[in-house]
């Protein structure tokens, strides 16, 4: 596996560690929130964790898997 934050096609892939949620209210009395968690996108150069292509936090993650 690769912690490379670029995908085959150039672009910044979806960033594991930069989530957002969003909350949705109820339409109908009796029915619950609901919560969605969405990826912001690699901010490659800008972020401390990228060093020359590669997601650091990504290798050290995928080193732990192994």
């Amino acid at each position: 596996m690769k912690a490379a934050c670029v995908d085959e096609h150039g672009n910044f892939k979806a960033c594991p560690f930069r989530i957002f949620r969003e909350e949705h209210l109820p339409i109908t009395i009796g029915s619950g929130r609901s919560y969605t968690e969405l990826f912001h996108p690699c901010i490659g150069e800008k972020c401390a964790a990228f060093h020359v292509g590669v997601c650091l936090r990504l290798v050290l993650g995928l080193k732990e898997v192994e």
